[in-house]
């Protein structure tokens, strides 16, 4: 089966077979790169707090 397929490749012109291999590298290349994992970044919020002057309490947004 494979071999009859490589055959069958191997018959094709070579600007039928560039897209087709171009193709093939390109798919590979995407499920690759979707597969692949990506980075967490933790945040520590204590650092994003803003000063006492500027909170606003809870009885003032009612």
């Amino acid at each position: 089966m494979a071999a009859s397929l490589v055959t069958s490749l191997r018959s094709l012109p070579a600007h039928a077979l560039v897209p087709l291999v171009a193709s093939a590298l390109l798919f590979v290349v995407a499920v690759v790169l979707r597969r692949r994992r990506r980075p967490v970044y933790l945040l520590n919020y204590s650092c994003h707090l803003p000063d006492v002057d500027r909170k606003v309490n809870l009885e003032c947004q009612i």
